[in-house]
C-alpha cells in the first residue's frame, strides 16, 4: 500500500514537472523579450491634396506604388497573451514628382522617405514551444520627407502626422532564442505640412499613404 501510494506521488510530481517545463519553455510568455528585425515590400496608395483638390496634378495626385521597409520592433510581454513594445522604421518610395507635388526633375523620379515610431499592443492567440502567433495594433507618428537636388534646382519637402497599423506576427524558434519572422500588415496614415518651415516645394500640401505591407526577418529572445 505504501509503495502504491509512493509510486502516484512520484506520478504526480512528475506530471507537474514536465507541464512546468513545458510552461517554461513557451516562445512567448509573461516577462519576454523579444527584439525584431525585419525587412520586407509595401504596396502603398500614395496620395497628396491641396486643400479640397485631389486629382488633378497641379493640386495634388493619387497613384498605386511599391515601396521597400525595414523596421525595428522591441516587446515585452505582459502576461502569457498580452504585450506592448514599440517600432521604429523607414519607408522609402520612388515617384514622379510632378504627379503628386506640383514640380519637375529630369528622370521624373524622387526618391520620398517617410520615418515611423509607433507603440504596439499585441495578443498572442497561439504560442507553443517554438511557434508565437499575434495580432498586433499600432499607433504613432509618420513624416514624410523628399529632399534632393536637380542640376541647380534643390527641393526640399516635409510633412508630419499619424498612422495605425493592423497586423498579424508570426515567429519560429529554430534555436532556444533566435527565430525567423514573418509580419503582414495594413495601414494608414496623414501628414500636413502646417507648422513645418523651410519647404522650398509642396508647400500646403498634404499626403496620405495607406496600403499593406509583407516583412520577413529574424527575431531574437533576450529573456526565456
Amino acid at each position: 500500500m505504501e509503495n502504491k501510494y509512493i509510486g502516484k506521488t512520484v506520478l504526480f510530481s512528475g506530471i507537474i514537472l514536465l507541464l512546468s517545463g513545458m510552461a517554461n519553455a513557451q516562445a512567448f510568455k509573461r516577462g519576454s523579450f523579444v527584439v525584431n528585425l525585419s525587412e520586407g515590400s509595401t504596396n502603398a496608395k500614395y496620395s497628396t491634396s491641396v486643400g479640397v483638390h485631389t486629382l488633378e496634378s497641379e493640386n495634388g495626385g493619387t497613384g498605386e506604388i511599391v515601396g521597400a521597409r525595414d523596421p525595428l520592433t522591441i516587446e515585452y510581454g505582459l502576461s502569457n497573451r498580452w504585450g506592448i513594445g514599440s517600432s521604429w522604421g523607414t519607408d522609402f518610395y520612388y515617384l514622379n514628382p510632378a504627379a503628386y507635388y506640383g514640380f519637375h526633375v529630369s528622370g521624373n523620379k524622387v526618391k520620398a522617405t517617410t520615418d515611423e515610431y509607433t507603440i504596439n499592443g499585441s495578443y498572442h492567440f497561439f504560442v507553443s514551444k517554438r511557434i508565437d502567433l499575434a495580432a498586433v495594433t499600432s499607433f504613432g507618428t509618420l513624416s514624410v520627407a523628399l529632399k534632393g537636388a536637380d542640376n541647380d534646382f534643390s527641393y526640399q519637402y516635409k510633412a508630419s502626422g499619424a498612422i495605425f497599423r493592423l497586423g498579424l506576427h508570426a515567429r519560429y524558434y529554430v534555436y532556444k532564442r533566435i527565430g525567423i519572422l514573418a509580419m503582414l500588415t495594413t495601414y494608414t496614415s496623414s501628414c500636413s505640412t502646417q507648422g513645418i518651415k523651410g519647404n522650398t516645394v509642396g508647400s500646403g500640401y498634404s499626403t496620405g499613404i495607406s496600403g499593406n505591407a509583407v516583412e520577413f526577418g529574424l527575431c531574437y529572445r533576450v529573456t526565456r
